[in-house]
C-alpha cells in the first residue's frame, strides 16, 4: 500500500477547473484528497464542494447565484424561529437593516425566502426541546480552542443559530449527539455571518463525510 502524499496545494486545486469554473474529474479530485489531504490555505474553499453546498459541476456564475439564494434562505428560516419561538430574546431589527442595504434582485431573493419560510411546518414542543437541549451542549463546546475560548464570543451565538435553525426545520431529525462536533469542526473552518462571506453551509446540503483526511 502506498504512503500519504502531500497535501492538494491551491496550483494543483486550479488544475481541476474548467474555464467556466466547473470541476473536472471529480473521482481524481475525491481519491487525491483521500491519499494527501488539504492545504489548509485552501481547506474552506475546497470544503464548499466536498461538503455539498457547491455542486462540483456548477460555474462559477452559478455559485455566485446559490451563495445569495442560500444566505437569504438562512436567515429567513432564522428570523422565523427567533420570532415565533423566542420573540423577547433577540433583536430582528438588525437583520432587516442589513437586508434594506441589500440590491435590489438580493432583496427579492429575501422576500422570497422569507415567504418560504413561512410555509415550512414548526413543531413547536419538538423545537423548543432541541433548543433547550442546544442551549445547554453549545456552552460545553472545546472551549480550549481560541475560536471558542471567550465566554461572549460571537462564534457560540452563529454555533448556537446554526444547530436551532437545522433541528427546528428539520424535525424528524431534530438535534442528536454528535451534531454540535461536527458543526463545530465546520464552523471553525468556514466561520460566517449571515451578512458577510462566506456564507454557512445548512446541514441539509451537507452529505456524510469522514473528516478525518480534510
Amino acid at each position: 500500500m502506498s504512503g500519504r502524499s502531500e497535501p492538494l496545494s491551491a496550483e494543483e486545486w486550479s488544475t481541476f477547473f474548467e474555464p467556466d469554473g466547473r470541476i473536472v474529474n471529480e473521482n481524481k479530485l475525491r481519491a487525491r484528497i483521500f491519499r494527501g489531504g488539504i492545504d489548509p490555505a485552501i481547506r474552506k474553499e475546497v470544503w464548499y464542494f466536498l461538503l455539498g453546498y457547491y455542486p462540483m459541476y456548477s460555474t462559477t456564475l452559478e455559485r455566485e447565484v446559490l451563495q445569495r439564494e442560500r444566505r437569504m434562505e438562512y436567515l429567513a428560516l432564522k428570523q422565523r424561529w427567533q420570532e415565533e419561538l423566542e420573540p423577547d430574546d433577540h433583536e430582528c431589527a438588525d437583520d432587516f437593516d442589513a437586508a434594506d442595504n441589500l440590491s435590489e434582485e438580493e432583496q427579492f431573493i429575501f422576500v422570497q425566502a422569507k415567504l418560504r419560510a413561512m410555509r415550512q411546518e414548526l413543531d413547536v414542543e419538538a423545537a423548543e426541546d432541541s433548543i433547550r437541549i442546544i442551549r445547554k451542549d453549545v456552552p460545553r463546546t472545546d472551549r480550549q480552542m481560541e475560536y471558542f475560548e471567550a465566554d461572549d464570543t460571537i462564534h457560540l451565538v452563529w454555533l448556537n443559530d446554526i444547530l436551532v435553525t437545522y433541528a427546528v426545520f428539520h424535525g424528524e431529525v431534530g438535534y442528536v449527539q454528535g451534531t454540535l462536533d461536527y458543526m463545530r469542526s465546520i464552523l471553525y473552518i468556514i466561520s460566517f455571518h449571515p451578512f458577510q462571506n462566506p456564507q454557512p453551509l445548512p446541514l441539509s446540503r451537507l452529505c456524510p463525510l469522514n473528516l478525518v483526511y480534510i
